[in-house]
């Protein structure tokens, strides 16, 4: 008798990834993920904070990336999503189909996020820079990764025909190559990821800095190395498992085991968005962000004092005047676009330190108390 009870003991116990039950896996990954997601989310905010930093376009952007995050992961962890891992052969047909929902729901949610965390670096980028041929290149990206998150949301909203979209086990159903959607979506995702580190570097390598600093800021935006890490693995494990999305020709075929092959592309998902979330912060936190900005400070004085050289050696004829006119809508350019760092309000602070000295004259470069250079045709306040 205690054998015969044992042997039942022994049936009922839930295993983990032994081919029968890895939902364990799936949750485990789905709280590790969230908390790192409002963590990365909270320390830039609290950076912005401590800074006096107003809270900008892109800062918004990815709270929205956050909230989509924050609901697909909940969506797994709902009692719906502990199905997810679990062979179907463990769970009545009810419950099976709101596991199924489930999934459904995180893969509509998981485009909505990795589309509003690469907007929220865009939109960042386009406040760094005034270069007209960076800007185009930044606008096109985002372009095409709004074209990339429309098209993956028409191809999984509508994956398969009314009444039950979600249910890709239904026997007879006509739904599309899940397979190869799927391997576009990561395929896609992981080049863009290639572009947003392509287009910080294009972007920080030209300014006039030293290489330490240089290397210092692209540090934190090379950190989108990670994400691109996540999601070759995302499509190694793919095609590795090549009958996950295939679906069943008969109701005995993959039905039992379609549900604990899901961990693999759920695990994977929530890695790719978490690690592509982190990774948009990082460039944002204190460290990178004083490098940031007096980097970019430091080469927005190159640019004035050349400016005012011109302007003093040329002034006095009229094309003189004009390029100086035109240096200086080439200046005012780079402090109003470069507002995330809020270079402006610093240039304004130290334009108006410097001019407490003895006056100078104008149009001329002189020296302060303590041998301290000031270019008095550098403007006070706003340019």
């Amino acid at each position: 008798m205690n054998s015969s009870s044992s042997d039942s003991s022994e049936r009922t116990r839930p295993s983990v990834i032994d081919g029968v039950d890895a939902s364990p896996v799936v949750q485990i990954m789905a709280w590790l993920c969230l908390v790192l997601s409002v963590l990365s989310v909270a320390a830039q905010f609290a950076t912005k904070q401590l800074l006096a930093r107003k809270l900008k376009s892109a800062d918004w952007v990815l709270l929205g990336a956050l909230i989509l995050s924050v609901g697909q992961i909940a969506a797994i962890l709902s009692p719906g999503g502990q199905g997810i891992g679990l062979s179907s052969d463990r769970q009545d047909d009810s419950a099976v189909d709101i596991a199924l929902q489930v999934f459904y729901s995180s893969e509509l949610l998981n485009i909505f996020a990795l589309v509003a965390t690469k907007a929220a670096l865009l939109f960042a980028l386009l406040a760094i820079t005034p270069d007209t041929r960076h800007r185009v290149v930044i606008f096109a990206t985002g372009a095409i990764t709004l074209l990339w998150g429309i098209s993956n949301l028409f191809a999984i909203a509508f994956q398969c025909p009314e009444p039950a979209r979600w249910n890709v086990m239904r026997h007879g159903a006509q739904c599309v190559d899940l397979h190869a959607v799927r391997a576009f979506s990561a395929i896609t995702n992981l080049l863009l990821d290639v572009i947003l580190i392509v287009i910080p570097s294009i972007i920080i390598i030209p300014v006039q800095m030293t290489w330490d600093k240089r290397i210092k800021i692209l540090g934190g935006f090379w950190c989108r190395v990670v994400p691109v890490c996540a999601s070759i693995v995302q499509i190694i494990l793919l095609y590795r498992s090549p009958t996950v999305f295939s679906l069943p020709t008969t109701t005995t075929e993959q039905g039992p085991d379609f549900l604990y092959e899901l961990y693999k592309p759920t695990t994977t998902t929530l890695l790719v968005q978490t690690t592509g979330l982190m990774a948009t912060t990082v460039p944002f936190l204190k460290p990178f962000l004083m490098s940031l900005e007096s980097g970019f400070l430091r080469a927005d004085d190159e640019a004035r004092r050349q400016e005012s050289t011109f302007g003093a050696s040329s002034k006095g004829t009229a094309s003189g005047g004009s390029n100086n006119n035109n240096n200086k809508k080439g200046s005012n350019k780079m402090w109003s676009a470069s507002k995330y760092i809020e270079i402006r309000r610093q240039r304004a602070w130290a334009v108006e330190e410097v001019e407490l000295g003895e006056p100078t004259t104008t149009g001329k470069t002189g020296f302060l108390g303590g041998g301290v250079p000031a270019v008095a045709s550098v403007r006070v306040g706003n340019a």
